[in-house]
């Protein structure tokens, strides 16, 4: 789907263009099947585009979206999971959802809801 990967490619110049570095932390950990616990733990990270977006006061209901949650659009270069965390500012969050912008097959971005 051409059509796609060219919207894919705008929104990666858009993000770059108006966002910001957003730094992503995956954990990794190594099981052992004999004692039955993790034995190593190594931490990667991976830097990519985005721009945050203000949650609309009126959405917050103090269960799916808390005070002070905040919403990220990243580009499609990296595929995040709910055990990443992502560095803002110098502080820490945890993904509380993740949504791929994605009309067809190919993902243009992904839009996340973020927590303290």
């Amino acid at each position: 789907m051409a059509f796609y990967d060219d919207m894919q490619d705008v929104a990666t110049d858009l993000l770059t263009e108006f966002g910001k570095s957003i730094t992503f932390s995956r954990i990794t950990k190594t099981f052992n099947k004999i004692t039955g616990k993790n034995t190593t733990a190594t931490t990667a990270t991976t830097a990519t585009v985005g721009v945050e977006i203000p949650i609309n006061q009126r959405l917050v209901d103090g269960t799916r979206i808390q005070a002070g949650d905040r919403s990220l659009v990243i580009d499609a270069s990296y595929a995040p999971v709910m055990a990443d965390t992502v560095s803002l500012s110098g502080e820490s969050w945890s993904i509380v959802e993740i949504q791929p912008i994605k009309p067809a097959d190919t993902v243009i971005a992904y839009r996340l809801q973020v927590r303290k």
